[in-house]
């Protein structure tokens, strides 16, 4: 799931994964950042426990834990806001965000102890809030690091309103309440989960922004709420027929599509004013 969560126990139903292009075993690094839940820091929990779904996995699982990382040889470098800037800059600002980060990526030139970090996550956010005029280089770099999936239709709604939004000095509404009772089947899991994570960003953001993102307080108790139900659905529900989506990314578009459904269907006001009060204020 990816969630930020309370957890106290992880079971790795499987130690391989499928990475885009075949199934392979999990990395060393892989299975303790996943482990790395169990307990988590500032959590009330305690020592989390890891185990495995099979038995059959655990003398692997004890390897993989107790295995020395192996020392990084290169690291990934992400531009700054003033390397962007100059960039912009130099190029006669002739090139709209997504554009110019591509374009960066495309002539940025390292040693061979560094990369250049892939920016098509954060062009693919840059198109998203292309159509808010008003919105300067500086916020819509802010904005395409939020925490929030490109392919998520969800995610994508509510960072297009909040740019806009922002670029007019006007407070970003959270539009939805969580919903009044836990999952029943897992569409309804995958659409709490992508809101769960839309709180997320918001929060995010309103680290960066905190006049436009002032709703901070009804966000943590939304997001609160969703943790719990996303807890009691992981209780109550059966296990999912047919095992993951393999990682290939089509499941996390769907999943963004039916939060999208299941919230606009859902009609109810989150608490804040409606676009109409909005206006006369």
């Amino acid at each position: 799931m990816g969630l930020n969560l309370r957890i106290q126990r992880i079971i790795f139903a499987s130690l391989s994964k499928f990475d885009g292009t075949t199934v392979r075993p999990l990395a060393p690094t892989e299975v303790k950042q996943i482990a790395g839940r169990a307990g988590r820091y500032s959590s009330n929990l305690g020592a989390g426990e890891v185990t495995c779904l099979h038995d059959g996995d655990l003398p692997l699982l004890r390897r993989t834990l107790s295995a020395p990382l192996s020392p990084l040889t290169r690291s990934g470098l992400a531009p700054t806001f003033e390397q962007l800037e100059l960039f912009d800059r130099a190029s006669g600002h002739s090139m709209s965000f997504a554009e110019l980060l591509m374009a960066f990526e495309e002539s940025a030139r390292l040693s061979e102890r560094h990369f250049c970090c892939a920016l098509e996550p954060m062009a693919r956010l840059a198109e998203i809030i292309e159509c808010a005029d008003g919105l300067g280089l500086y916020e819509r770099h802010v904005l395409c690091q939020a925490p929030l999936d490109p392919r998520d239709t969800l995610h994508a709604n509510l960072l297009r309103s909040w740019a806009r939004e922002l670029a007019k000095g006007k407070p970003a509404r959270l539009r939805y309440a969580p919903p009044e009772r836990p999952p029943r089947s897992h569409a309804e899991l995958q659409s709490l989960e992508s809101y769960f994570r839309a709180l997320d960003g918001y929060l995010w953001l309103a680290l960066r922004f905190a006049e436009s993102f002032s709703h901070t307080e009804k966000a943590h108790s939304y997001r609160d709420a969703c943790a719990a139900m996303i807890e009691a659905a992981l209780d109550d529900l059966p296990p999912l027929e047919g095992g993951s989506d393999g990682g290939g990314g089509h499941s996390q578009r769907e999943r963004g599509r039916v939060a999208a459904r299941e919230l606009a269907n859902r009609k109810r006001s989150d608490g804040f004013s409606s676009d109409a009060e909005g206006r006369r204020r």
